[in-house]
């Protein structure tokens, strides 16, 4: 049983249906608090000082692979590989670029020393084309994911707050499952709020750009489509948030947004989640070290569309016995915490 209907329950359960198994999904949709908001954009160049994402090399070729094989599953459109536009802020950082070695080449489609958008953005240093890029329509994919998961008769919309693991499986209300697997991002069950899950605040804009981007715009924040608007983002707000949009969250979003951007735009809405995150901002896999049949695959961050995937599968593989789960993304790695378990 996969409880929560995110991007890691949903990544989990495909790949256990593809395996043959029996899956039961339990999730009250309206509870999900990051998913739903999140514009799926996946980079592998991130970051102020524009360095390769963690496991890029790993990841990426996988996020194609999944979304591509997820999509003939559900029958439904949501993989959009694009193209993404970085400008350059200095002649450094362009010199950085223009000498890239070929760990980069998956990546890099192209570096110009001059302005190649200037027309929609501000990039007198030029800027790089990014490959291997692009976005997922995230509300698609989970509400494809769940309603195929309903056709079988093998999704179910409720709470899970009590479970009752037992030698043989684990009992809900009156259902028997041989495992649980809780996938319920900040929403942590009791039995496993000892582990590290923390929220991160991101706030997001809908705007609707008077013309049309040429691709994705991506620097201060990006620029994600969202048709037949764009989807801007995001704030990051890991210590003394308040639930909801803020006014403070979108002058924030303006700004940056307009520092790059020369498209004039009206912001149509404006969005709010939480992101699972911890403190190595790594996820979370692993059993409960006394109840075994109560596992976890959490704390995605800020990287849920490309850690899902590749994570998904490898806790498919653990379950089903023929693979272990790296060390790096081990529940293990917080032994000191739950060490009055054992």
């Amino acid at each position: 049983m996969v409880v929560g209907q995110g991007l890691a329950g949903s990544s989990l359960a495909l790949h256990l249906a593809w395996a043959g198994r029996s899956v039961l999904v339990v999730d009250q949709p309206a509870r999900n608090q990051s998913s739903s908001v999140a514009a799926g954009l996946f980079n592998p160049v991130t970051g102020k000082l524009l360095s390769k994402t963690w496991r890029a090399d790993e990841l990426f070729p996988y996020t194609f692979a999944f979304y591509q094989r997820a999509e003939l599953t559900v029958g439904a459109k949501f993989f959009h590989p694009q193209p993404i536009y970085r400008p350059f802020l200095s002649i450094e950082e362009q010199n950085q670029w223009m000498t890239a070695g070929p760990e980069w080449q998956p990546y890099l489609e192209r570096v110009s020393p001059t302005s190649t958008f200037g027309g929609q953005v501000y990039d007198p240093h030029g800027g790089m084309i990014l490959k291997s890029c692009g976005y997922v329509d995230v509300n698609r994919f989970v509400r494809g994911t769940r309603e195929w998961f309903g056709a079988r008769e093998s999704f179910v919309e409720d709470l899970v707050d009590d479970v009752q693991p037992m030698d043989e499986g684990v009992q809900w209300k009156n259902i028997r499952a041989k495992r649980v697997i809780f996938c319920t991002g900040c929403a942590l069950p009791p039995v496993l709020s000892f582990l590290p899950v923390r929220p991160l605040k991101g706030e997001t804009l809908t705007v609707k750009f008077s013309e049309r981007p040429n691709l994705i715009y991506n620097r201060a924040v990006y620029a994600v489509p969202a048709d037949p608007f764009y989807k801007i983002g995001a704030t990051y707000q890991p210590t003394k948030w308040v639930p909801g949009i803020t006014a403070e969250g979108r002058h924030e979003l303006e700004e940056k947004l307009k520092s790059f951007i020369k498209i004039p735009f009206d912001v149509i809405d404006q969005q709010w989640g939480l992101r699972p995150a911890t403190p190595d901002r790594r996820p979370l896999l692993g059993a409960h070290p006394r109840h075994a049949r109560l596992l976890i695959f959490n704390g995605l961050g800020t990287k849920g569309v490309s850690l899902a995937p590749y994570f998904g599968r490898q806790m498919a593989l653990f379950l089903e016995g023929s693979g272990q789960i790296e060390d790096s993304v081990n529940i293990n790695r917080f032994k000191a915490l739950y060490s009055k378990f054992e």
